[in-house]
């Protein structure tokens, strides 16, 4: 645009050999640049992110969800993870549970857009007799495969594992509140009195 501006001054006081034909032929190609530049412009208000609207009319990136966690959870609100993200990728979004939380979620259960995931208290939890009244109904107990869920089962439960005494099932229990829960069944072996040889035989018996 400035190239073209001061070319046409110079021009229109003499002191190039510009002709009138010449100057036209110049100020239509500012006013075809202006046009591009304008179209331009006018491309660029007008794009939009490609993406869906969800149940609550929110416009969701493509690839993207929005999760509602709430209860005892240390920064209750809505997230926008990566599709598959699981449990336990908002939990840490979330900053991690209160020392109220009861911990009982399967962590490497799968999110959905529109998920809400209430963190019960420990009281809720057990006044509940572990049984989670929430709209999406995650499940916490083990679910029908036989084996125990480390994350949900008491110390009694855990004491139907292969070599696990009353000592052993406190520490898991004592291990998963202080840390947020497991989020590999091989997160055990972090469990003061659990090495390779017991998690070997117990690793087929647990699930998170």
């Amino acid at each position: 645009m400035r190239f073209f501006g001061v070319l046409i001054l110079v021009c229109a006081f003499g002191l190039t050999s510009c002709s009138k034909s010449e100057v036209s032929t110049k100020l239509e190609q500012v006013e075809t640049y202006k046009k591009s530049d304008n179209n331009k412009k006018s491309l660029g208000g007008n794009e939009k992110v490609a993406g869906s609207i969800n149940e609550t009319g929110e416009l969701v990136p493509n690839g993207k969800i929005m999760v509602y966690i709430y209860g005892e959870i240390k920064k209750p609100d809505v997230y926008t993870l990566d599709e598959g993200a699981r449990i336990c990728d908002l939990v840490d979004m979330a900053g991690g549970y209160t020392k109220k939380a009861a911990i009982y979620l399967n962590l490497a259960a799968r999110l959905n857009d529109g998920d809400q995931i209430k963190v019960l208290s420990k009281e809720e939890y057990k006044n509940n007799n572990g049984q989670i009244i929430d709209d999406n109904q995650f499940e916490n107990v083990e679910e029908h495969s036989g084996k125990i869920n480390i994350n949900s089962a008491d110390a009694n439960k855990l004491m139907e594992l292969s070599g696990i005494g009353q000592s052993k099932a406190n520490a898991i229990v004592e291990y998963r509140e202080s840390n947020g829960g497991f989020k590999s069944i091989s997160d055990i072996k972090n469990v003061s009195g659990i090495g390779e040889a017991l998690y070997e035989r117990i690793k087929e018996e647990i699930e998170i």
